[in-house]
């Protein structure tokens, strides 16, 4: 099946007009000094419609063919730089996807931490009501030092210690 393009007619008048742009400069007499051209050439290709492209393409040697003729495109070619814009667009997709995919694997295990915290919250709530709702409240045990010690401590210290209201002399034998 053969398709169907639409085909634009050139004008010259536009090409010299994308000329002055590209060369930034506003006679015509000045594009005629950088394509090595008179200013009459010039205008004759814009009366009879027609150029010599080989003496434009020629002097530009990095001008966008498309651009020049059609006005679409970049202004300039540049193979090397669209090569360069191309790999840059790959590593920036390839970024992208390696950044999803972190994010994802992120949001995962931040979801387990909170699923853990909540656990945890709920079983310190569980505990606690457990531990208010009894009759009796569990203390942990603690080993005391029997009385000789304690005696014993206060007589290495030079002072006195009271048991059963009574002041005891440590400085006795008898202890």
């Amino acid at each position: 099946m053969v398709k169907a393009v639409e085909t634009k007619e050139l004008i010259v008048a536009e090409i010299i007009e994308r000329l002055r742009n590209y060369y930034k400069v506003r006679t015509l007499s000045e594009i005629g000094e950088r394509l090595g051209v008179s200013e009459s050439t010039l205008s004759v290709w814009k009366h009879r419609n027609t150029f010599d492209i080989f003496k434009i393409f020629s002097k530009i040697p990095d001008i966008n063919w498309h651009w020049l003729l059609t006005g679409e495109g970049e202004m300039h070619y540049n193979p090397k730089e669209k090569q360069e814009k191309t790999a840059t667009i790959e590593y920036l997709l390839r970024k992208l996807k390696e950044l999803e995919s972190e994010n994802e694997v992120l949001k995962r295990l931040y979801n387990e931490s909170l699923r853990k915290i909540e656990e945890m919250k709920s079983q310190l709530e569980s505990s606690k009501e457990q531990s208010l709702s009894g009759d009796t409240i569990e203390v942990p045990l603690m080993k005391l030092p029997d009385e000789a010690e304690i005696f014993k401590r206060e007589k290495e210290k030079g002072g006195g210690i009271y048991s059963r209201g009574k002041k005891k002399d440590l400085n006795k034998e008898n202890c």
